[in-house]
């Protein structure tokens, strides 16, 4: 049975690779009739997160000749460089950020933490394991410190109580991805 909120992706259809290469995708979370308390959280959780892995390539975004214009010191050169330019823009992220990059998320020791947990939308590369430290989820009636994520758009919900005060690393195990693909929780 489903807990009392899940998390449903969506994306644009106008263009769709060129649309999810721009950024247009997200996630809705849908709550059972009934199960939301007064601030708008679901009975039971006191903090939701929203974690999306996902392999960017900006190469093929509706921005890109805009970013290059505002950003390269040349931009006559920047396109001309070739594989390089292109390698460049393919990345592997969380919420798109790479490198642990991205702020840590802020956790309580003790708080009752709902991770929505979902894969980019479109290549052979997005499917992701989703591996935290420090910490395990119950995910399915079942305890663990991943989430598999096995094909394009995949989502998961994963409760959590974190009880080890202290920073954290969470990444996808996926080899090849481990690089780019990690970020950080602290618990306080």
């Amino acid at each position: 049975m489903d807990p009392n909120s899940i998390a449903w992706m969506y994306h644009s259809h106008v263009d769709e690779v060129r649309d999810v290469d721009s950024g247009l995708v997200g996630v809705i979370i849908v709550s059972r009739h009934g199960q939301l308390r007064a601030n708008g959280l679901p009975k039971g959780v006191d903090r939701e997160v929203i974690v999306s892995l996902d392999f960017d390539d900006e190469n093929g975004s509706w921005f890109l000749d805009q970013n290059i214009q505002r950003y390269a010191k040349d931009a006559a050169k920047a396109k001309g460089e070739g594989t390089a330019f292109v390698a460049s823009n393919q990345m592997m992220s969380i919420n798109g950020f790479i490198d642990a990059n991205m702020p840590p998320i802020s956790l309580r020791r003790g708080e009752r933490v709902r991770w929505y947990v979902f894969g980019g939308m479109g290549t052979d590369l997005d499917f992701h394991v989703l591996h935290w430290h420090g910490a395990t989820a119950l995910i399915n009636g079942m305890r663990t410190d991943m989430v598999e994520l096995p094909v394009p758009g995949s989502m998961r919900v994963a409760d959590m109580v974190p009880d080890a005060v202290g920073l954290w690393l969470f990444h996808c195990h996926v080899p090849g991805h481990t690089a780019e693909m990690n970020a950080l929780f602290s618990v306080h």
